[in-house]
């Protein structure tokens, strides 16, 4: 599984979803059909479909619970589709994920759903999900197996704490038809009709990995930090030239460019001072 710049690796599951959700705009239930596996074919030649059945059993029983869920929660009602399911496993050694939001562009996650795959896992091991609380209160979650975390994509922050063990967690977003229907037709309108059906969740990862990379590390006070290495910002230069539109578009959001042409160009001429200032006045509001 590729290394994602956050700490974790990654490896997209496919298949296990009934695509004949809706019928004449009535939502049903999401059932889980079939058996998921790698989306990547060099993974599936590799692992025999008999290794994930398991996996895919956990799906229907989050499926299930999320359809539950849905008659007794208004703000659930619109739900109809979910993702493919994400693997992930953060390898020790203190990978985390930043503070973030999921769905930040109105792609139609409504629900973000976290299933722990940690026989054994003990506090000493971290790798906590840190949840704020609409009180502003933050609450850590410990990835013990079997524990299912479930919150609204679009609203709560969140972050993984630096993780010590090898940390298993398969997760899922659940789309409102909605929100959904909204997205696909801007994405007609913009020429972007063909995406992938899960992009908008890639390009939040590349854009947090970026924000990431951006931040510097947890050693980075609110003072900045030292002045970065040339080095440094000549690599953080180089990235952001390859960032997907969509990435490019959430990271000048974060950031508060006016466009994303704003901050390509602008970035360009960040100096290490400048990236040192930038780095102090995030830490200042709050971005990790």
């Amino acid at each position: 599984m590729p290394l994602d710049p956050v700490g974790d690796k990654v490896l997209w599951m496919c298949g296990g979803r009934d695509h004949k959700f809706a019928v004449d705009g009535v939502s049903r239930q999401v059932q889980t059909v079939g058996e998921i596996e790698p989306c990547k074919l060099e993974v599936k030649a590799q692992a025999p479909l008999r290794k994930f059945l398991a996996l895919g059993e956990l799906t229907r029983v989050c499926d299930g619970f999320v359809g539950e869920l849905k008659n007794s929660i208004e703000k659930l009602n619109g739900i109809y589709e979910r993702s493919d399911a994400m693997l992930t496993v953060y390898p020790g050694e203190g990978a985390r994920f930043a503070n973030h939001v999921d769905n930040t562009t109105a792609d139609g996650r409504r629900l973000t759903c976290v299933m722990y795959l940690n026989p054994g896992w003990t506090v000493e091991e971290g790798g906590a999900i840190r949840v704020q609380c609409y009180s502003g209160e933050r609450r850590d979650v410990y990835p013990l197996a079997g524990r299912l975390v479930l919150f609204y994509s679009a609203e709560i922050q969140h972050e993984v704490l630096p993780t010590f063990g090898n940390r298993h967690a398969m997760t899922y977003w659940y789309y409102d038809r909605t929100e959904r229907e909204r997205a696909t037709l801007a994405a007609r309108e913009s020429g972007a009709a063909g995406m992938a059906e899960r992009a908008g969740v890639e390009a939040q990862v590349e854009a947090k990995g970026f924000i990431a990379a951006l931040m510097g590390g947890d050693e980075v006070g609110e003072d900045g930090g030292s002045a970065p290495a040339i080095a440094e910002l000549d690599a953080l230069r180089e990235r952001s030239r390859h960032l997907t539109d969509a990435a490019l578009g959430i990271v000048s959001s974060i950031t508060g460019a006016p466009s994303k042409e704003s901050f390509r160009e602008g970035f360009e001429l960040l100096t290490t001072e400048d990236l040192k200032s930038m780095r102090a006045l995030f830490r200042r509001m709050g971005l990790q």
